[in-house]
């Protein structure tokens, strides 16, 4: 029987520049994490990896999010299997 941690967003942070930070619970492995402006068309923002014997992440967007144009910003997270 092997323990199984489900992924979890843990927080969602935004700073003083309107960047955002993303972290979460997971199992070890390649993630990725993408971000859209209508939850239709999604792109790819970065591909963190949690490492062996670790159970977490964090990415931080310095880039989409700030841009004044960019209101409103969706992330999603994915396990890459």
């Amino acid at each position: 029987f092997e323990s199984m941690v489900e992924l979890k967003i843990t927080s969602v942070t935004v700073g003083e520049n309107r960047s955002v930070t993303i972290s979460w619970d997971g199992v070890p492995g390649d993630y990725s994490v993408e971000y859209s402006f209508d939850l239709s068309s999604w792109l790819e923002l970065d591909d963190p990896s949690i490492p062996v014997g670790e159970t977490s992440a964090t990415i931080t967007d310095n880039f989409i999010a700030p841009e004044p144009g960019n209101t409103r910003v969706y992330y999603r997270v994915s396990l890459v299997e």
